[in-house]
Parts: structure tokens; C-alpha cells; sequence
């Protein structure tokens, strides 16, 4: 059985940390990835498939909206989140 691949992309370490605790429960059976800014994040798709990615909408250099504008384009399958405080 193939885990779900999540990436999660927010420039703040601490919500990452959040998140990974959050999360650490689900470790076997989700392939949850954690990256700080767009261009890691595309990188990453660029290297690997995700069937989702949670973004933070607002990040200096490249917003979130931004970041999953290009990931439809380099992987249009992945579901596509915005994470808005």
C-alpha cells in the first residue's frame, strides 16, 4: 500500500514543528515532507510527486498563492491548500 505524500511549505520552523507533532501519529501511514519557502517546495516537486501540498499564503519572496500556482503547472494532480492565519 503506497503512503500518501503530503508537503507542507511554511517559512515560519516553529508552525512546521506544529504541524510534525500534529501529524506524528500518521507517520506510517502518510510520507509527510516539510520544506520553508516556494522555491524548496518547487524543487521538491520537481525531484518527487506529492498527492497534496499545504501552503502558507503569506511568505516573503514567493506567496503561497504563488507556490501553488507552479506546482499545478509542474504536477496538476496535486491537490493544492492555501493555510491562511
Amino acid at each position: 500500500m503506497n503512503k500518501i505524500k503530503i508537503l507542507f511549505v511554511d517559512d515560519q520552523p516553529l508552525v512546521l514543528c506544529g504541524i510534525k507533532r500534529m501529524l506524528r501519529d500518521l507517520r506510517d501511514k502518510r510520507d509527510v515532507h516539510y520544506v520553508e519557502n516556494g522555491i524548496d517546495a518547487l524543487n521538491f516537486l520537481r525531484n518527487e510527486s506529492a498527492d497534496g501540498i499545504v501552503s502558507d499564503m503569506r511568505m516573503p519572496s514567493m506567496d503561497g498563492a504563488t507556490v501553488l500556482k507552479l506546482a499545478r503547472s509542474r504536477s496538476p494532480e496535486t491537490v493544492r491548500v492555501i493555510l491562511s492565519g
